[in-house]
């Protein structure tokens, strides 16, 4: 390292020349920090970042420290010191109101409520604090119970009273059930096996591979509400639409490893708004051209309105 030259002309026009000449190399360095800085944040976003249609770095955009870079003439390592952002106090977020309430009220006993003036304390208000109380799943099984009828006298007739449509006839699991089982895989991401295993500790005997046939009965039958949802889906005046990656395993005629698309539609009447998703191994304009059949709405995808000429 070259010994640093402390001595200052006296000359206030070569004090000037040398501001500036060290201004322009200050200005310099900054340059080539910053783009040093920058490959190596590419490179790291290269080599560990997943794969995705997001450009590199958009999550930075609203999430850059405000830096002090202080350089020196005899180092070539730039200092970067980031200031603190000062934290807003934390706030809880109140529990949703519509959920039930169960009070627990604690009341001063007897022999405490009298003040050393010799007069008996008066209730002047309550402090009320709140916490989560969550009950596990309750299993209960419900026994349908059909009441048969006879003539004594010609002991001929016998009829039995009707039992309610059921959504599974067959089954042992009831439409709760299998409420419960779909919003568990489908929106809480549990696999069968192990709702198979919470079942089980119940002393249930539901495996995966019944409750999966389960599961296909009920989208069987809830296709007569699925194809009204669609039908109240096209009737609204705009209409989110756009398809996403999804691996299938097993799938005839492809690899695991190919990519297949999850097409979701969002719409419906005002207030009321229903979300549609569409499974396809393809990416063809013959998928959304199908799903769009009929519709005259506005559709926006990627945030852009697309206009439609689907006839």
């Amino acid at each position: 390292m070259k010994p640093v030259d402390t001595t200052l002309p006296d000359d206030p026009a070569e004090m000037a020349a040398l501001l500036v000449k060290q201004q322009a190399k200050i200005t310099k360095l900054e340059s080539q920090i910053h783009s040093l800085l920058e490959s190596l944040r590419l490179g790291k976003h290269r080599l560990y970042s997943a794969s995705s249609e997001k450009a590199p770095g958009q999550a930075e955009l609203f999430d850059e420290p405000e830096e002090t870079t202080t350089l020196t003439e005899d180092t070539d390592v730039a200092v970067a010191t980031t200031k603190p952002t000062p934290k807003a106090p934390a706030t809880r977020k109140p529990l949703p109101k519509d959920l039930p309430r169960v009070q627990h009220v604690y009341e001063l006993p007897v022999d405490e409520r009298q003040c050393p003036c010799g007069c008996e304390l008066t209730e002047i208000g309550e402090d009320v604090s709140e916490q989560i109380d969550i009950i596990p799943a309750q299993v209960q099984v419900i026994q349908h119970v059909r009441k048969k009828y006879a003539c004594k006298r010609c002991e001929e007739t016998v009829r039995s009273a009707q039992k309610p449509a059921l959504l599974l006839p067959k089954s042992l699991a009831s439409g709760n059930t299998m409420a419960y089982a779909i919003t568990s895989k489908y929106a809480d991401g549990l696999p069968l096996y192990r709702l198979s295993g919470i079942l089980a500790r119940h002393g249930i005997d539901l495996p995966r591979q019944t409750l999966s046939e389960s599961i296909l009965k009920t989208a069987e039958r809830m296709v007569p509400l699925i194809d009204y949802m669609t039908t109240a889906l096209r009737a609204g005046s705009v209409l989110h639409m756009d398809e996403t990656r999804v691996q299938v395993l097993n799938e005839p005629g492809k690899s695991a490893q190919s990519q297949s698309y999850m097409w979701v539609q969002r719409g419906g009447p005002p207030g009321k708004p229903i979300i549609h998703f569409t499974y396809d191994p393809s990416r063809s304009a013959s998928v959304p051209a199908r799903l769009l059949a009929g519709y005259r709405g506005a559709l926006m995808t990627d945030g852009k309105k697309v206009p439609i000429r689907i006839l």
